[in-house]
């Protein structure tokens, strides 16, 4: 049950949402996004995560209803976090083009890097998967929440012992749309 499994679980930027059959409808406010580049001066650090604290190695998953009319760049998927400037995050995206994608994003020091595995076809419920492991992190997605293909692998260095985990959405179009938050398990 999702309700149970997010006993501890705290916002960050909390969106409009309802409990709706042991799931959650989540509404993003349009605008928001997690993407950040010093370079640029782009700092976009108010989309919704829904997360709990870890000081140690864990495994994490979360399911999400795919709705097929959210707009091009908006996400809903699983998000680890030192601050606004060292984090992940792993979820499917639509393109401009109306294909769809798997997003792997990294951002160390302020500067995030983008993946994108392009999908063929898509299921109307996508898991994600965060792990750590000794101070490296692996990004990865099942179309049928059994079978996990890797995306990314990689570390991000900081001096910080804790990391939040767990679910995000953001909307940067200016389009309405909301998701289903069907599981998160630890």
């Amino acid at each position: 049950m999702l309700i149970e499994a997010i006993r501890d679980f705290e916002w960050l930027n909390e969106p409009d949402f309802c409990l709706v059959n042991d799931a959650f409808e989540i509404t993003p406010s349009c605008k928001t996004d997690f993407w950040q580049d010093v370079n640029h001066n782009v700092s976009r650090d108010n989309g919704h995560f829904f997360f709990v604290r870890y000081l140690r190695d864990f495994i994490l998953t979360a399911k999400w209803q795919i709705n097929p009319e959210q707009p091009c760049g908006a996400q809903c998927g699983l998000m680890g976090r030192f601050d606004e400037r060292n984090w992940c995050k792993i979820s499917l995206v639509r393109n401009a083009d109306q294909s769809w994608a798997v997003a792997a994003t990294v951002c160390r020091q302020g500067i995030s890097d983008l993946s994108l595995v392009p999908l063929a076809l898509i299921s109307d419920q996508m898991s994600y998967r965060l792990e750590s492991y000794q101070g490296s992190f692996c990004l990865s997605y099942s179309l049928n929440g059994k079978d996990y293909i890797r995306v990314r692998l990689f570390q991000i260095p900081t001096s910080y012992a804790e990391i939040k985990a767990g679910a995000y959405i953001c909307n940067p179009s200016e389009e309405q749309f909301s998701s289903m938050l069907l599981e998160v398990s630890r």
